[in-house]
């Protein structure tokens, strides 16, 4: 058995956002999302561990 499957997702909401640059800001430097999935103009998704949210 091997372990965890690093593409693997458990939890993916899509939340609104006022200001994507603002929302990016916090949820990487207070609650830890440091991988950003995409980044165009009007949409966000942020990834930590198996959690991925879309703004």
């Amino acid at each position: 058995m091997s372990g965890p499957d690093p593409d693997r997702i458990e939890v993916l909401p899509v939340l609104p956002s006022l200001d994507l640059d603002e929302t990016l800001l916090f949820y990487r430097d207070q609650r830890g999302f440091d991988r950003i999935v995409h980044q165009p103009p009007k949409y966000l998704i942020l990834r930590r561990r198996e959690m991925e949210l879309h703004f």
